[in-house]
């Protein structure tokens, strides 16, 4: 898995907030699972896809930054 942490983008009010990606090493399009942080998002990760079906397939994760952090 690719890691890419503090990602910044800006958001339409030019706010600029970090995201981690974590990603297949391989090329290609997967479906994403979102998780916005509500207090500080190093303290989740990309486990949350653990708990989802290996039929599933591979998929990648983001994870946001509250507003303001």
């Amino acid at each position: 898995m690719i890691e890419e942490r503090d990602v910044r983008i800006a958001m339409r009010d030019g706010t600029r907030i970090a995201l981690d990606v974590y990603r297949p090493e391989s090329a290609g399009q997967f479906p994403v699972l979102y998780a916005a942080a509500l207090h500080n998002k190093d303290m989740q990760g990309p486990d949350i896809a653990d708990v989802l079906p290996p039929a599933a397939g591979e998929r990648a994760a983001v994870v946001r930054a509250h507003r303001g952090g």
